[in-house]
């Protein structure tokens, strides 16, 4: 588990030397960073360069793509250039696993008469749905007492609903009401609900009636994936060359373009009148391989990809800003380090202890 507090230091300021908007970056600048160093499999893990990390850091540079946010989607794309692909791979999953968010941990029916949903069923379905609202206002539940609950670490839900129609009656997420413990809950100014309103949780037949409390805890995704913030994703960046073109058929052509993602190639028509694949977008292939298994296309296409050039996808489940996470997921990873490198540094000076006494 993340400890609460992390590095005084560790600023959000430090990292915002690193981003570039997606309007106004410079394509040339971005191009000068990246070390044209390419390979023909995504899997091969040569070594980049001979830079150390403080040379790194200052070759790096981050152009954002888009930024979406919709009743479904909230999500964020990003051109990572110069940096080694393990940094971004520890990020990727410094999200999945230790960005903290708030999620249902116990529930308590007191009163369950549904013939058809069981109180497990129920409980399953709650534990997974995302609580809007910012973790930074929670502590961790105690690594001693894990079931001592107050206002700090715990957030407490209600859901009594009742059916007194003869149509089934469906429950959803927005049927639950935060019910705040002691005045600091209830100095928080935005009122406490599930980020999506519409999840259904349970259905009820007539006269059929639940109550229940729900008990919301902080935790990470490394204790159980219902406190994971989002998913996050890269891929890189392909260097698309096509090639022998002069006596390619239509239908070959066709089949170029099918080989690839929707944008990657299009078909231009030459001066001859005949249709020619070319490359639009390779940023939206996404390691296609599929080219090989048509001999016709194999010897027209040839595809690398650069190892420090990578588009990184992040979404969110609602709660928590996309560019929060992976800033989020920086400073946890540094406070990782520095821990790691304090603790090695204590060892060493007790090993050296140990040595000059002999």
């Amino acid at each position: 588990m993340v400890k609460e507090e992390m590095s005084s230091d560790v600023e959000m300021k430090d990292f915002d030397h690193l981003y570039k908007n997606g309007e106004d970056g410079d394509d040339d600048e971005m191009r000068a960073r990246r070390t044209e160093q390419l390979i023909e499999y995504v899997h091969l893990y040569p070594n980049l360069n001979d830079l150390s990390l403080d040379e790194q850091m200052r070759k790096i540079s981050i152009e954002i793509k888009s930024v979406e946010k919709n009743k479904r989607n909230w999500d964020c794309v990003f051109e990572v250039i110069g940096l080694n692909p393990v940094f971004l791979n520890t990020i990727r999953i410094s999200i999945w696993n230790f960005v903290p968010t708030i999620a249902i941990e116990d529930v308590y029916f007191r009163r369950n008469t549904s013939s058809s949903f069981n109180n497990d069923y129920i409980s399953s379905r709650l534990t997974l749905l995302p609580i809007d609202v910012d973790p930074s206002l929670f502590k961790f539940p105690s690594r001693t007492d894990p079931d001592a609950r107050n206002s700090e670490n715990c957030l407490v839900f209600h859901l009594n609903e009742q059916n007194l129609n003869d149509e089934p009656r469906k429950i959803t997420s927005g049927d639950l009401r935060w019910r705040p413990i002691g005045g600091r809950q209830r100095s928080i100014p935005k009122t406490i609900t599930v980020s999506h309103q519409n999840i259904p949780i349970c259905t009820l037949k007539k006269n059929e009636e639940i109550d229940l409390i729900a008990h919301c805890v902080k935790g990470c995704g490394k204790i159980d994936a219902k406190f994971s913030p989002g998913f996050a994703s890269y891929h890189f960046v392909s260097q698309i060359k096509l090639k022998n073109l002069d006596q390619i058929s239509m239908e070959t052509a066709h089949r170029i373009q099918n080989a690839f993602p929707h944008g990657v190639i299009d078909l231009i028509r030459n001066s001859d009148g005949r249709l020619m694949p070319k490359v639009v977008d390779a940023k939206l292939d996404h390691h296609t391989r599929s080219f090989l298994n048509f001999d016709d296309v194999r010897d027209s296409i040839e595809v690398r990809y650069y190892r420090d050039d990578v588009i990184f996808r992040i979404e969110s489940f609602g709660v928590i800003d996309p560019i929060e996470m992976f800033n989020s997921a920086i400073k946890i990873v540094r406070f990782k380090a520095e821990n790691l490198l304090s603790i090695i540094s204590r060892k060493y000076d007790l090993f050296r202890k140990k040595s000059s006494s002999r």
